[in-house]
């Protein structure tokens, strides 16, 4: 429990950073299975101005890691390319603050993670529509080595592959915090 003791703001930049190099070109896409796990420790925790907060901070540490492609395949002049970087991690984050919020909102003992996964993926549908859609950034796109996995967007479309990354966060958290958890629902 020593990892998700830090302040909530320490929690989102570590799941940012984990969840950031998990995309391409650095072949760590194993990480997006477990990076989330720290920012929904803080949005169980907190209430929705921490939320906002901790998830904005989530979004700016995991955009700049995984758009600086943005700033780099441009070939404009250097000043709009860094411009452009800063204004789309800054607009991209909002999604990530405004999720804390709802999460916040909506969280009940009864149902604290089953609303997760579906928060997330209505998250990445919402970013995708109008002229700022960004659809780049799916989490789907982590999955570019993981052939079994990319069959399943054949079938049900990319949204359903980031149900699964997040349902796995799910079960690596509740069975951080309950050791037995794995053990108990497997054995069913």
């Amino acid at each position: 429990m020593l990892l998700l003791n830090r302040p909530s703001w320490q929690l989102a930049i570590f799941s940012g950073l984990l969840v950031g190099i998990s995309y391409l070109p650095i072949n760590l896409h194993f990480l997006i299975f477990f990076g989330f796990v720290p920012i929904i420790h803080a949005w169980i925790k907190n209430d929705k101005k921490d939320n906002f907060r901790s998830g904005y901070i989530f979004g700016i540490t995991y955009n700049l890691i995984s758009n600086y492609w943005i700033g780099t395949n441009s070939g404009a002049n250097f000043f709009v390319v860094i411009l452009s970087l800063i204004f789309a991690v800054l607009y991209l984050s909002v999604f990530w603050g405004l999720g804390g919020i709802i999460y916040a909102k909506v969280k009940s003992k009864s149902n604290m993670y089953q609303i997760f996964p579906f928060l997330i993926v209505s998250i990445e549908w919402i970013r995708s529509f109008g002229p700022l859609g960004f659809p780049w950034g799916n989490l789907a796109l982590t999955q570019v080595d993981y052939l079994l996995l990319l069959q399943l967007i054949d079938i049900t479309g990319t949204y359903s592959l980031s149900f699964v990354v997040i349902t796995i966060n799910l079960i690596f958290y509740k069975s951080y915090l309950n050791k037995s958890f794995l053990y108990k629902n497997i054995k069913k």
